[in-house]
């Protein structure tokens, strides 16, 4: 193709798109301006209803505060814990003589019990209500059905490193 019928095509492409744009439908809010403040003729894109969705985050309710320093990623630990549905059965449950311990932040637990306890301090107490996507998700484990929120009561007893 010669430059000059390349030039031509380009023009006339040009010409049309710019006749498309020149005819659309769309709303316009009357007071549209160019990249240089001036008033232009321009037409806006039609206005769209935008989703709105609710995540459900982590809910932490100190229940005691302990003394000490407190507890961040990395720490290892050891607290009793009961773990209840939110219609109040519970599914799990250690004690004094049998504690868990586990390290903060590596992922030996669900994320929301991870999360929980960042911030506890020995001799603390939480109430930590955790979401389906912190927790056990849409697949559920054992007696906790997919999907459920959970709510652990946890008693920080000691750092264990």
């Amino acid at each position: 193709m010669s430059r000059k019928l390349i030039a031509l095509v380009a023009t006339i492409s040009l010409i049309a798109t710019l006749g498309l744009l020149g005819g659309c439908s769309a709303k316009t809010s009357g007071n549209t301006t160019d990249a240089s403040g001036n008033p232009s003729s321009m037409k806006t894109l039609p206005e769209t209803k935008a989703k709105t969705y609710t995540v459900k985050k982590l809910k932490i309710e100190d229940l005691r505060i302990g003394e000490g320093r407190k507890v961040k990623n990395g720490d290892k630990i050891s607290v009793i814990y009961t773990g209840t549905l939110t219609d109040g059965t519970q599914f799990d449950q250690n004690t004094v003589t049998n504690l868990f311990t586990f390290t903060v932040g590596h992922g030996e637990v669900i994320k929301g019990f991870d999360e929980g306890v960042v911030g506890m301090k020995v001799g603390g107490g939480r109430k930590v209500t955790i979401p389906a996507n912190m927790g056990y998700g849409s697949e559920g484990s054992g007696k906790i059905p997919g999907g459920a929120t959970i709510i652990f009561t946890i008693d920080f007893v000691r750092f264990a490193n």
